[in-house]
């Protein structure tokens, strides 16, 4: 019996940060790990990441797993089971309903290969007033399921930040009905200083299955991306179309931006952002592709932002 385990999180969470930690580790006690990795985009940038790391991944690109998806992610899980490994790893896409993975690992196909091991929330509050109903909703349902919650980026947080973190997660639970707020421990230790003692703790942590009212929606109708080839003169030209397309209205609601692009000046800039955090740096290597996540995009003018000017 194999076991699997799911890291989730909303769009831009840090997911695939995380995982690249969680990865060592279970590749330092000598575990045969195999990731299932899925992006809603029609690119897999993540993937890039991951497969640095020298990580045996089967990618499941441009497909939503919750919908269109689900039949290729079976067979996924049951080709990776039988590859002889010792945990499979998954990594939706974060607008994945998580009470479709209970209902895939309860096949009677699937469920004779793979237990659930943890359910692992990656949160990260900044942010969480730009969402809609339904990314509110799949960020409750992705909480509710977990056996512990990682706060992202906590290093970079006041104690009074992390306070006003957790009381933003507690008050989404409790708009759902959950009293008592988040249900799972929330881990708020710097990831970089994260022990072998945690690893284990997230490793067993388990997960929670709690009957609750679902709100079913088709999420390639809610949620659309865009993949282009963007255009910059500098990191400062990059930024800046950066904020002017999360800022315009006329693009849609814009969640999170990643890729690569190349200024003028030949420098390959790597991006990696959200409306609340930005990562933007220079790298030596990268598929030249941007893509946009979000809801009601319109592709004309994202790509207006991007052309050469």
């Amino acid at each position: 019996m194999v076991t699997v385990d799911l890291i989730t999180g909303f769009l831009g969470a840090g997911k695939t940060t995380f995982i690249l930690r969680y990865l060592h580790f279970l590749q330092k006690q000598g575990l045969r790990v195999k990731m299932i990795e899925n992006e809603f985009g029609d690119v897999s940038i993540d993937s890039q990441l991951l497969t640095e790391e020298h990580c045996d991944i089967a990618d499941l690109t441009g497909l939503c797993m919750c919908c269109v998806g689900k039949d290729a992610f079976i067979r996924l899980l049951q080709e990776s089971a039988a590859s002889g490994c010792d945990r499979i790893l998954v990594e939706p896409s974060g607008i994945y309903d998580v009470d479709e993975f209970f209902e895939v690992l309860s096949l009677p196909q699937i469920s004779s290969l793979c237990e659930i091991g943890s359910i692992i929330t990656i949160a990260d509050p900044q942010g969480m007033e730009y969402l809609t109903e339904e990314a509110r909703y799949l960020l409750f349902a992705q909480l509710l399921a977990s056996g512990i919650v990682l706060l992202s980026k906590s290093q970079e947080m006041s104690p009074a930040a992390i306070t006003e973190a957790k009381e933003a997660l507690d008050q989404l639970m409790k708009e759902r009905g959950c009293e008592c707020g988040l249900p799972a421990d929330l881990c708020t230790k710097p990831w970089n200083q994260l022990s072998e003692f945690d690893f284990e703790d997230i490793m067993d942590a388990g997960y929670c299955r709690v009957v609750h009212d679902r709100e079913l929606f088709s999420h390639s109708e809610a949620f659309g991306s865009t993949a282009i080839i963007g255009h910059c003169r500098d990191e400062a030209d990059l930024r800046d179309r950066i904020g002017r397309l999360f800022d315009s209205p006329s693009c849609g609601r814009v969640y999170r931006i990643k890729g690569y692009v190349k200024g003028d000046n030949e420098i390959l800039y790597e991006i990696n952002c959200t409306i609340s955090t930005w990562s933007v740096k220079e790298v030596t290597s990268g598929e030249e592709v941007l893509v946009v996540i979000g809801q009601q995009l319109r592709e004309r003018e994202i790509r207006d932002i991007w052309r050469k000017n």
